[in-house]
């Protein structure tokens, strides 16, 4: 059971958080849960539930950072981010929102031949080296809970 922040009355969707220029306590966070906060970057009603699975970004000096990925529903069936989410122990939901404003276009490619997302790492976004998030089976239980 996490606690709502903000409300929840937040549809916040792809460069809505982005284009925000003054952090606002309550706001950036839609959840904390399990120590982490989440920040909603799309609605989850537009991916295919069984392709969504949680991935860490391991790109070099990004500690406590996880995304939750899937593949959307219609074509060219992509594979975006759901949600960012920050461990609590080394983010706080003010410094989640700078690094975020500057950052969130790494998350924003897919490979061009099978629509996996690429994340480039930081100062990578424009024709940087980026990687491919590596797809695994994900449960679908897990995923309706990080959504929920």
């Amino acid at each position: 059971a996490g606690a709502s922040v903000g409300g929840g009355a937040e549809a916040s969707t792809e460069g809505t958080a982005a284009s925000a220029s003054k952090f606002v306590a309550g706001e950036f966070w839609w959840k904390i849960e399990q120590g982490r906060g989440h920040h909603r970057v799309r609605e989850g009603g537009e991916f295919q539930m069984w392709s969504i699975y949680r991935k860490k970004d391991k790109t070099r000096g990004v500690t406590g950072v996880s995304m939750l990925v899937g593949r959307q529903e219609e074509a060219p069936y992509n594979e975006k981010v759901l949600q960012m989410m920050f461990d609590e122990n080394e983010w706080t939901e003010e410094r989640a929102f700078g690094w975020w404003q500057e950052n969130h276009d790494r998350y924003e490619r897919n490979d061009s031949s099978d629509g996996k997302l690429l994340v480039s790492g930081p100062g990578n976004v424009a024709g940087g080296v980026a990687a491919k998030v590596s797809t695994k089976p994900s449960d679908l239980l897990s995923a309706r809970a990080l959504l929920a």
